[in-house]
């Protein structure tokens, strides 16, 4: 029940729209009520033929409540589920900020489907935590004890027995439906994630499996799946049916019960005859507030099992895999902040120190690192991917100065984009240090870090918005005049920033992709570049129009270039050879070719192999 806990947490932030939906659910319960008991009050006094005049504060009273409970009611529905929206939203924001720094590196442990699953469906369930987990129980206690202490100015015995009925309806029948379904909200969480991971998959593979002629296999899969699925959520409307059903019997047996005290209170002329059918009416209709208690088992077991796959990836992959992050933090003390982090702006300060001319030391902020000379360096790094047997390097020493252009070559799998992806800091589990400017990169936040690299990287993602949509997410302050010269020098000129592109940029060229890849790169105007393979799978003219679009925009920063090929290598300052993780050979070209060695044979091979 942790997961809960951790969730009450989050939801604390919303204190006061949650106290105040309660108290208008009061209002909305109790006018329910009192319409009920004074309309039985009404008629029960109308049956003695008193004079009009006696009854007109009755039939006002009975106005009252009508308007009373239809005004709160309206108002309790807008305000709990303007809450429920709010907790959404700051769960949704909350879940992104913490998986975000752990790409690419969550890749690895989860499927996209499955990911998709938790941030969407996931989610979502969790709306009935406070709809139909924490809300009903309150009001209902609220409501009853307000009833009970209604009864009890009649009669004990009336009390006594509504007090009954509440332990049957709203105690008993919650925990004897829990024991039946306790594994049904395991089961149909995981029967969905299944589901939803399956059918992404599906949509993004689904060429590859009309090409192999797997369509039909896997559509079956989905169908057997989805049966299953059904049938779990048969199984879970049933039970909820059934608890709801056991409540009402619950709350007509408690009606009758009351009745029956009341017929033999007023035989013994404890209680005037005219208001035995407003004992009976508010009892019957207090119980309203029981109906939803009978599901709450069900709902509680899905929350609890979404909340768990939810924290599962924000708690346990945020300690495997990277740092904690000061705008991440979650403390007892500070519910109201919870949800609040930082996002790291031009001004934002880091603990990074320079020496003016004068010998003091002045604290850089991010603006200025910006504008400052990076140099990297790597200090026998080592480093192996979480549950990867194998290293993916080996004692690296690499120093790049600011404003050097450095090639880093090598076969698939020798490490070339380990390098990246730790000056990126999708990981810091890394032995060694890694320097930024003379200081440890896991002394930077994530932000300060990425803020000081463009990436250009193989396959570059694209939302299925607009061409300016896509191109603001590296400046948000760029005019159009901005966005249209950034196109103009990488010959997009002709693309329009009005037109849709769909997701993962499908309706571009591969060229035209990398490109508007490379334009985003430029609003960065990041001091280092980092170019990971960006001319792979495109034709020899499309990758010199790569290349062209590149060369102009390398000028005056520190590139770190991440090939497997070896095309123009020869405007490179320094070329760094790695095979299986470590450094095997390092110089500028000619010096590699002179030296005959790794380099010079992949050279020859390439030789051959254009003749």
């Amino acid at each position: 029940m942790k997961e809960l806990l951790y969730l009450l947490k989050l939801m604390i932030v919303e204190k006061k729209q949650i106290l105040i939906a309660v108290l208008l659910g009061f209002i909305a319960a109790i006018s329910s009520i009192g319409l009920m008991g004074t309309g039985g009050y009404l008629i029960s006094q109308a049956a003695l033929h008193p004079p009009l005049h006696a009854l007109t504060m009755t039939i006002v009273t009975v106005r009252f409540f009508g308007l009373a409970r239809a005004g709160s009611r309206y108002l309790e529905r807008y305000i709990s589920h303007k809450a429920t929206f709010s907790i959404l939203g700051r769960l949704r924001v909350f879940f992104y900020d913490k998986i975000e720094p752990l790409a690419p590196a969550l890749f690895m442990n989860y499927r996209s489907g499955d990911l998709l699953s938790r941030a969407v469906a996931d989610v979502d369930s969790l709306q009935y935590f406070f709809l139909r987990v924490l809300y009903p129980p309150l009001v209902m206690i609220v409501v009853f004890l307000a009833t009970g202490y209604l009864l009890l100015i009649f009669s004990w015995e009336l009390a006594v027995a509504l007090m009954f009925g509440l332990l049957l309806v709203g105690l008993l029948v919650p925990i004897v439906i829990f024991y039946f379904t306790k594994n049904n909200g395991y089961q149909l969480r995981q029967k969905r994630a299944e589901f939803s991971d399956k059918t992404t998959e599906f949509m993004f593979g689904f060429v590859d499996l009309k090409m192999n002629g797997q369509l039909n296999n896997r559509v079956n899969e989905i169908d057997l799946i989805s049966d299953s699925l059904i049938i779990a959520q048969n199984r879970n409307s049933i039970m909820a049916a059934a608890g709801e059903s056991v409540a009402l019997i619950g709350s007509f047996l408690t009606a009758w019960l009351v009745l029956l005290l009341g017929v033999v209170l007023v035989e013994a002329g404890q209680i005037n005859g005219v208001f035995l059918a407003l004992l009976v009416l508010a009892t019957l209709t207090v119980f309203e507030t029981t109906i939803p208690i009978a599901s709450m088992p069900t709902h509680i077991d899905e929350s609890r099992v979404a909340a768990k796959r939810l924290f599962a990836i924000t708690d346990s992959n945020s300690e495997q895999l990277v740092s904690d992050n000061m705008h991440n933090n979650i403390t007892d003390s500070n519910c109201d902040n919870i949800l609040s982090y930082n996002i790291v702006s031009d001004n934002i300060a880091s603990a990074n120190f320079v020496t003016d001319n004068n010998g003091v030391k002045v604290m850089l902020t991010a603006k200025d690192m910006l504008q400052a000379d990076i140099d990297i360096e790597f200090r026998n790094v080592t480093f192996a991917y979480p549950n990867a047997q194998r290293l993916a390097l080996k004692g690296i020493n690499l120093t790049i100065s600011p404003g050097k252009k450095v090639a880093i070559i090598g076969p698939s799998g020798s490490g070339k984009s380990s390098i990246l992806n730790l000056l990126l800091k999708f990981y810091t589990t890394f032995q060694g240090q890694i320097y930024l400017g003379g200081k440890e990169i896991r002394q930077y936040s994530d932000e300060e870090v990425r803020l000081l690299f463009g990436v250009v990287a193989q396959a570059n993602h694209f939302f299925n918005a607009t061409v300016r949509a896509n191109l603001l997410l590296a400046k948000r302050s760029a005019t159009d005049e901005e966005l249209l010269k950034a196109l103009h020098q990488v010959s997009l000129g002709h693309v329009q920033l009005d037109e849709v592109i769909s997701e993962k940029g499908i309706s571009l060229s591969g060229g035209e992709r990398q490109r508007l890849a490379i334009a985003r790169m430029i609003l960065k105007n990041a001091p280092i570049l980092l170019l990971d393979e960006p001319t792979t799978g495109l034709d020899a003219l499309t990758e010199k129009e790569v290349l062209s679009a590149l060369s102009p925009v390398m000028n005056n920063k520190t590139v770190i270039y991440i090939t497997h090929r070896l095309v123009g290598l020869e405007n490179m300052d320094e070329i760094v050879v790695v095979n299986k993780g470590t450094i095997i050979e390092q110089g500028n070209y000619i010096e590699l070719l002179e030296n005959k060695g790794y380099f010079y044979q992949l050279k020859q091979l390439e030789k051959e192999i254009i003749v």
